[in-house]
């Protein structure tokens, strides 16, 4: 029997969603990531928060600038 992880690293993370650590903490800074538990300089991702992201259809490349 395959227990499962409750909590991610971020380079865990990062592997499910087939991006960078560093886009990983730019989600988490910009609200996207929202279930966080940080221990010293590390960060533990909630499984379920990452495997909701992985069923959300994401968009490529690089945002758009807003225009002020």
């Amino acid at each position: 029997m395959e227990k499962t992880k409750e909590r991610l690293t971020t380079s865990e993370a990062a592997e499910e969603l087939g991006v960078t650590e560093g886009r990983i903490r730019q989600m988490m800074k910009a609200g996207i990531i929202i279930d966080v538990e940080k221990f010293g300089k590390s960060h533990a991702i909630s499984a379920a928060e990452i495997n909701k992201l992985k069923q959300t259809e994401r968009k490529s490349g690089r945002p758009l600038k807003v225009k002020k």
